[in-house]
């Protein structure tokens, strides 16, 4: 079956709440999983399998220890991606507006699959987003109306989140230099010490958004496009118009488990629910 675009974060939400997430960290891991889902796809087919586990996990604060100027470590207490991801965005993102650049780097919590969307997110935000776990990063500029990703994988990936991590810890760029430099590191050799690691830059402190993208450009073949390892504005603006237009291609039978599993949190329509709505 096919389903609204605008619709899919709305059914996300619900379900997220009914697990027990806070209003607000559903309102963000909702369009985290959406992206995903527009992106990559199987992101809900990740949700349903994540929910179980959500709904036994506690969702207090979580303890953030401060590292460098603009990162932070934030102790994810063996929750999930879904709570501690938008957590991290958007302490990366704050650190940005204050100080250029910011990151968040995340430790004890499981579940990495949407994990990439943080970066586009970030570039949602008119920032450089940075997400990076074991095996698997994206470098995400924003562009206009549509973002361009970089994706790494392996031995790149795991060499920049090692990158990120030793940053954190030190120094973040201050330069374009240095930034070009944090995000073509050389090759790990040892581990990281986090789960997964979120950078956010103001563009506008690192010589623009457009500079960066033609110093990483530089590396980038249309080869490596056509295997789709880095996505221009282009193909994200025909993804996105086609499932605006379209919308998404879902499997039904988890369309409807999902649905069912999310209105549980909707209150039954009766005379007393509408004389208490107000």
């Amino acid at each position: 079956m096919r389903l609204s675009l605008l619709e899919l974060p709305s059914l996300i939400r619900r379900a997220l709440m009914v697990a027990g997430l806070p209003r607000g960290c559903a309102d963000a891991a909702a369009r985290l999983v959406a992206w995903a889902e527009l992106e990559q796809g199987e992101a809900l087919a990740w949700l349903e399998r994540e929910l179980p586990a959500l709904a036994g996990q506690e969702f207090g604060g979580l303890a953030g220890e401060t590292l460098a100027t603009g990162a932070l470590r934030l102790g994810g207490k063996g929750r999930s991606f879904l709570m501690t991801g938008p957590l991290a965005l958007d302490a990366a993102t704050a650190a940005a507006r204050r100080h250029g650049i910011g990151a968040a780097l995340v430790v004890d919590s499981p579940g990495h699959p949407p994990l990439l969307a943080l970066a586009d997110l970030a570039a949602r935000r008119e920032l450089v987003g940075i997400a990076a776990y074991a095996g698997r990063a994206a470098v995400t500029l924003p562009s206009g109306t549509q973002p361009w990703r970089f994706d790494y994988a392996g031995a790149e990936a795991d060499a920049l989140l090692a990158a990120l991590a030793e940053a954190a810890a030190h120094g973040l760029p201050t330069s374009l230099d240095d930034l070009l430099a944090l995000l073509r590191p050389p090759p790990a050799t040892g581990a990281s010490g986090c789960c997964y690691a979120v950078l956010a830059a103001d563009p506008a402190r690192f010589e623009s958004a457009g500079r960066i993208m033609a110093a990483l450009l530089v590396e980038i073949d249309q080869a490596k496009i056509d295997a789709g390892e880095s996505h221009s504005p282009a193909d994200h603006a025909l993804r996105h118009a086609l499932a605006l237009t379209d919308g998404l291609e879902i499997d039904e039978a988890l369309w409807r488990r999902l649905r069912a599993y999310g209105d549980r949190v909707l209150i039954p329509n009766s005379e007393r629910s509408r004389r208490d709505a107000g």
